[in-house]
């Protein structure tokens, strides 16, 4: 584990930097794509409803028949995953889970019952820091980055009983699930971007494709040019980059976020005190062969803290991470894991040894 002092974090930073805004559209529907192609690269941009997609092949030895098929077919499964995940769309399975009638099994899709699986993951990995059931607690606080009470414990105490594992049942054999108690309510975001960003680079291999970087939200995946060269990325801490061959990267910050007594309180959530944290942690970048693993654990960590953070991810086999937290205000430090490597001054490499 490697630690290091650095400058104030950059708030809202945008993975691989390669986001050209295409403004004033509407957002996608199934199907719908904006070719942002450079000299550069062949790129498209997927306009979903809370942010964009974009989609870039770098390989110039890629034929016009394999992009053009990425291009058909990463539109409507980068929305179709969004809709059923989506817990607000009346047509998206987790609404209709979440407004079902309590004990009412429903039948869900793949997508949704891969996510159910996943969920328990990494809520086993996190000792019970991630948790899907998290909504009825988060509907408690405001974060608008104001001050604010916090709300009685009893009330707190009394949504603590709709989280957790027992609240709902998942019938894998059948591919259907249900809400155990009135109130419950599933929210799948923190998961969401990385299942996305796993299809698309997974609709890449399946066509062959190489020299490939997927940028959605927090999340980034990528696949190595054919002549092994990776991609560098960014991160919260000025001057300080990431390259990376294949493989994916989550990101996740304490914004938004409210303060209550001077205590800062983030949107991220510890499901097992059912309180925002305020444990320090600022940032998290996650680093795994698979984005959604890595969605989920960066969104864990910062609940779990530097310390108790940084053993769970020294344990794990082909994950690694990199943490910044304030230890006092004003000083903000990173520590990284022992699989992230310095390759030069402000460069650290991150392979998980996947070709």
């Amino acid at each position: 584990m490697r630690a290091w002092t650095c400058g104030p974090l950059v708030a809202g930073i945008v993975l691989f930097n390669f986001a050209e805004p295409v403004r004033g559209k509407e957002r996608s529907v199934a199907g719908r794509s904006t070719d942002i192609s450079t000299p550069e690269y062949k790129g498209f941009v997927v306009r979903l409803p809370d942010a964009d997609l974009l989609f870039k092949v770098f390989d110039k030895s890629i034929s016009d028949e394999a992009y053009l098929k990425a291009k058909e077919q990463v539109p409507s499964a980068a929305e179709a995953i969004y809709q059923c995940l989506d817990g607000k769309d009346t047509d998206g399975y987790v609404y209709k889970v979440n407004n079902a009638e309590v004990l009412s099994w429903t039948v869900i899709p793949p997508p949704l019952s891969q996510a159910f699986q996943y969920a328990d993951s990494v809520r086993g990995l996190t000792y019970g820091a991630f948790d899907v059931t998290i909504r009825p607690l988060y509907e408690l606080y405001t974060f608008d980055g104001q001050e604010h009470e916090l709300p009685p414990l009893e009330l707190v105490d009394q949504r603590r009983k709709l989280i957790g594992p027992l609240v709902y049942s998942y019938d894998a054999t059948n591919s259907r699930c249900r809400r155990n108690l009135d109130g419950v309510a599933l929210d799948f975001r923190p998961l969401r971007e990385g299942m996305i960003v796993d299809e698309c680079v997974n609709i890449a291999r399946r066509l062959g494709l190489t020299g490939v970087s997927v940028g959605y939200g927090g999340e980034a995946g990528c696949i190595a040019r054919r002549t092994g060269e990776g991609f560098e990325m960014p991160t919260a801490s000025p001057g300080i980059s990431l390259l990376v061959k294949t493989g994916n990267i989550s990101m996740s910050a304490d914004v938004p976020f409210f303060t209550s007594n001077g205590r800062r309180f983030s949107h991220l959530f510890d499901a097992r005190t059912g309180r925002p944290i305020d444990t320090g942690v600022k940032a998290v970048a996650v680093f795994a062969n698979q984005c959604w693993i890595a969605d989920g654990l960066a969104t864990a960590l910062g609940a779990l803290g530097v310390e108790e953070g940084m053993k769970l991810i020294e344990g794990l086999s082909g994950i690694d991470a990199i943490m910044w937290y304030e230890p006092t205000p004003g000083k903000v430090r990173g520590v990284c894991s022992s699989g992230i490597t310095r390759v030069a001054p402000g460069k650290f490499a991150w392979s998980p040894g996947v070709p």
